[in-house]
């Protein structure tokens, strides 16, 4: 059955919340996974509340990861194409400040993945 307004408020905080544990949710919400499952795909990942948990679950992944040039932890900046997470000061040339809005590793850049501006894949070394 669709999720009514209290209902959907209810699961943008529990998908957040539960880092996106659908068997926590349903349980919580008393619906079944599948009803869930739906609500997220075809409701959640539209709203402003998908952009919320995009970036906790990006910021989540920096703490517990390492960075993939030295593999060693601490304050990383996280890749929005791969997800792969760096020290600024690993990255050649190193950033001096971590930029606001989205970045691309070296390697993305490198490759022109899809999501990397063009303006971005234009500088690849030839």
């Amino acid at each position: 059955t669709p999720f009514d307004r209290s209902e959907t408020e209810s699961f943008a905080a529990l998908i957040l919340a539960k880092s996106k544990d659908f068997n926590i949710v349903s349980k919580e919400l008393e619906q079944s996974v599948t009803s869930c499952l739906i609500h997220y795909y075809s409701k959640f990942k539209k709203s402003p509340g998908y952009a919320s948990l995009k970036n906790a679950s990006r910021r989540l992944k920096a703490e517990e990861e390492f960075c993939d040039i030295c593999e060693d932890g601490g304050d990383l900046i996280c890749c929005d194409k791969c997800m792969k997470v760096f020290h600024p000061r690993c990255l050649a040339p190193p950033l001096r400040q971590v930029p606001e809005g989205d970045w691309f590793c070296p390697s993305c850049v490198l490759t022109g993945a899809r999501d990397v501006p063009t303006e971005l894949r234009s500088q690849r070394p030839k």
